[in-house]
């Protein structure tokens, strides 16, 4: 199975190349600052979708991220959920098998300034996290895994930096690195949030794709490609 991996598009998703795959992943974050510019959001979450649902994959998957607010506000989540074609699957706290492959998609994350999705407290994200089936062979979650490239440097200006001194500090969710030595299935896991970290990682038998492709010198223009793996029965390739 081949899995394209996209994330942090914010807007820009039709400067990405998507190559023909079987399965499509967008790990959130696909529209810009919501608060600064609400219609033009709701322009860009449905340009998406068109977009997203013209790709060269036989399925597509998508979570929300911290930017996402409209999928994330009750007064605008069933307006924007009802925006999404029949060709397009949307997880949120929910799980889809294609080819006997299990994909399971949750956005939640730490607080992370006023983003959407933020749980501050770490039992109410823990109860979010043990939602993922034990069987689960792909993990999509917006925010990485505690230490797994999730450095946030100390130039970038987001509300997460709290200590002073220190060249970078991590800022990824330790209710779902928890969950990582439960989840025996799994194979790979996709996230974004940070954009510096963008890359793979292998690591006791799983591989981390950070799929962010927003630049870190220009935050919210496409700087990446997207990243492509196959699921095979003895491993995971990354090409």
């Amino acid at each position: 199975m081949r899995i394209v991996c996209i994330s942090d598009t914010h807007g820009n998703h039709r400067d990405i190349h998507v190559p023909e795959c079987d399965v499509l992943v967008h790990a959130g974050d696909i529209v810009m600052d919501f608060f600064e510019m609400p219609s033009r959001v709701l322009d860009d979450f449905q340009d998406f979708l068109a977009w997203f649902n013209e790709q060269p994959a036989r399925y597509k998957l998508f979570i929300g991220g911290n930017h996402d607010f409209g999928l994330y506000f009750a007064n605008m989540r069933k307006r924007y959920e009802a925006m999404v074609p029949e060709g397009v699957i949307y997880l949120r706290d929910s799980e889809v098998v294609i080819d006997g492959v299990k994909f399971y998609g949750t956005p939640w994350q730490p607080k992370f300034g006023d983003g959407a999705f933020n749980i501050r407290d770490h039992k109410a994200r823990l109860a979010k996290m043990e939602l993922i089936p034990d069987d689960t062979n792909v993990l999509i979650t917006h925010v990485p895994p505690k230490t797994v490239m999730d450095r946030l440097r100390k130039s970038h200006r987001d509300m997460a930096w709290t200590k002073s001194g220190q060249k970078f500090r991590h800022v990824g969710c330790g209710a779902i690195q928890k969950q990582l030595k439960r989840l025996k299935e799994l194979r790979l896991h996709v996230f974004g949030h940070i954009h510096f970290t963008h890359g793979v990682r292998r690591k006791d038998g799983v591989v981390f794709v950070n799929a962010a492709q927003s630049g870190s010198k220009k935050p919210y223009e496409i700087e990446r490609d997207a990243i492509m793996v196959d699921l095979l029965e003895a491993g995971v390739l990354v090409s």
